[in-house]
């Protein structure tokens, strides 16, 4: 099986979609189909480390409240 063959389910989903799926895996994995919780399981990725890169540097300008 090719690469394309394993994320062509990604075609066409927007951005924002995959990274709310990801968020809430990254909270509790049971709260996602066991389809996605497996493929963001396969990444092995840190995901403290992915939320601190969503947040943007540090030193990046926060929007006042």
């Amino acid at each position: 099986m090719t690469y394309f063959d394993e994320t062509a389910f990604l075609q066409g989903v927007g951005d924002g979609f995959i990274e709310q799926m990801y968020q809430r895996w990254l909270d509790d994995p049971s709260s996602v189909d066991e389809s996605w919780a497996r493929w963001f399981d396969s990444l092995a990725e840190d995901g403290a480390a992915v939320a601190r890169d969503a947040r943007g540097a540090s030193w990046a300008p926060r929007a006042s409240r």
